[in-house]
């Protein structure tokens, strides 16, 4: 399928409408000469006579069905999002084509009630909560987050590899400065990025690279 551009995937998809409706005429007639207009002789035999392989295998032969680099490039992506997503892990994936980076971001951060379990404030929560200034949230943050992560992740880059397609592939971490949460206001995060070079490695490949540096990250970090 990764062979195959949009169009080419929506007749894949079609295969199996039509094979769902061989007992309904209208339906299944009307898939087939929907096909047989979009296609080739050849895509349109193997679409009503093969399986589902021989039926990809036609369509990649034909260039208006073929995948463009573009195509390719948004199939990996779409592979590594829903890879991912199956490891449950909270995380947001970004992209940057000019860098050629995947980045695998997770948020740490603090708000003014972390703070208080810190400092074992036992009386007068509120009022303690309350006088917290911004300054010292982020400043906290920044000493205590941010320096711990960027420790972690230096551990996690040097520790963590693996061979993939007989090269030792190891991945670096980046952690941003601290910034105010945009809907929490009493919350400062730290973004820790996981970054996957696409122009390099096979971004599908070294997920599992990934997951292991996150997973330290988040056994390891503590306040």
């Amino acid at each position: 399928m990764k062979r195959l551009n949009q169009e080419g995937k929506k007749i894949v998809a079609m295969k199996s409408e039509y094979l769902n409706n061989l007992d309904n005429e209208v339906v299944r007639d009307a898939i087939a000469d929907s096909v047989k207009i979009r296609g080739t002789a050849t895509v349109y035999k193997a679409f009503v006579e093969k399986d589902e392989a021989s039926l990809i295998n036609a369509l990649a032969k034909i260039k208006k069905f073929q995948a463009t680099e573009d195509d390719k490039f948004n199939n990996n992506i779409e592979e590594v999002r829903s890879k991912f997503d199956s490891y449950k892990i909270p995380h947001v994936v970004l992209i940057d084509e000019k860098k050629n980076e995947i980045r695998i971001r997770r948020f740490f951060g603090l708000d003014t009630r972390d703070l208080v379990k810190y400092f074992g404030v036992t009386k007068n929560e509120k009022l303690f909560t309350h006088f917290v200034s911004r300054e010292l949230l982020e400043g906290f943050v920044n000493s205590k987050v941010r320096d711990k992560l960027i420790g972690i992740g230096k551990e996690a880059s040097n520790a963590f590899s693996e061979n993939i397609d007989g090269k030792n592939v190891k991945l670096q971490v980046e952690v941003s400065k601290s910034y105010r949460h945009e809907e929490y206001t009493s919350m400062f995060n730290v973004n820790y990025d996981i970054i996957i070079p696409y122009n390099e490695v096979d971004p599908v490949k070294v997920l599992g690279l990934a997951k292991r540096i996150l997973n330290y990250a988040i056994r390891e970090f503590s306040v």
